[in-house]
């Protein structure tokens, strides 16, 4: 009996650990142009141009633009 409520304690607080851990969150998405402008900052060269939509590369809306906005 001892035995199986050692089992169960540890199963309790492996899935403890991995609720825990995966709850979290680092800090706001950063965008690959935001994160362009940032490193050339760390950098201390001149921003790289945002791109601009045109007919070779037309903005797409994706499902999970959301989450950046």
């Amino acid at each position: 009996m001892a035995r199986l409520t050692n089992i169960a304690v540890t199963l309790t607080c492996i899935v403890a650990l991995a609720v825990v851990t995966g709850c979290g969150r680092r800090g706001s998405p950063v965008t690959p142009s935001q994160a362009a402008v940032d490193q050339a900052k760390a950098d201390k060269r001149p921003a790289p141009a945002r791109p601009t939509p045109n007919s070779q590369n037309p903005e797409k809306k994706f499902i999970l633009d959301g989450l950046l906005k």
